[in-house]
């Protein structure tokens, strides 16, 4: 197994897309996407839908019900799953969305970049998903993306999805979340949280690396300062 530093791939279809589906029109950015895009009733592409993988240590907002997202607590364990999110029609590479004015007076619709949904699986399912995934890129390849300090558990996921998308990323996508306040005042408590954070991550890295057939992990991570 290889892991090695972020870089571009191939084009490929991410999975677990909704129904009423079909293919860019006019790709954004004139990139060749091939990826799966959502109609509206008229018949107008509105956005593309995509597929990323998380693990967390984060504590679920409901815990009877953890597919409603989850929040900046520390939790005992991992939990894993994935999330599909949708990435509008003005897209444009690089960015996860434009400032009010800006959509309001120019581009006059929403290019944000949003999370439709969150489900949570166990690591077994989680494997087996990953597996297929994997076994349709010729690569064969995982991108792993870990975010900074002031970061929701969506945030990341938005995050990660423009990554993996404006990377035409063929193999699977994932991210992992530990713990961040998403304040910017909160940036000590950050660092207590990523911290404890670490046995999770490793745990996580070791599972994706357990995926069968996966021949390399790409890692993408933002640097966090703590505090001893």
């Amino acid at each position: 197994m290889r892991v090695e530093a972020l870089r571009t791939v191939g084009v490929g279809r991410p999975r677990s897309i909704p129904d009423g589906i079909g293919e860019w029109p006019s790709p954004p950015g004139g990139q060749n996407l091939g990826l799966p895009v959502a109609f509206d009733p008229d018949g107008k592409a509105i956005g593309s839908y995509y597929t990323v993988w998380f693990g967390t240590n984060r504590r679920p907002c409901n815990a009877l019900h953890p597919n409603e997202g989850f929040q900046s607590e520390t939790d005992d364990t991992l939990h894993v799953g994935s999330c599909i999110v949708k990435v509008p029609r003005k897209h444009q590479p690089g960015s996860i969305g434009s400032p009010l004015l800006k959509r309001i007076f120019v581009l006059q619709e929403d290019d944000r970049i949003r999370v439709e949904s969150i489900r949570c699986c166990g690591n077994d399912d989680f494997i087996e998903e990953l597996r297929r995934q994997v076994s349709g890129d010729p690569a064969h390849r995982a991108l792993l993306y870990v975010h900074g300090y002031n970061t929701t558990f969506e945030g990341a996921a938005i995050r990660a999805a423009q990554i993996g998308f404006d990377l035409s990323m063929t193999g699977v996508t994932a991210f992992f979340s530990w713990p961040s306040r998403g304040e910017m005042r909160d940036y000590i408590k950050d660092g207590d949280a990523v911290q404890t954070a670490e046995d999770y991550f490793v745990e996580f890295v070791q599972l994706l690396l357990g995926v069968p057939g996966l021949q390399s992990l790409d890692i993408s991570a933002l640097m966090v300062r703590t505090n001893n």
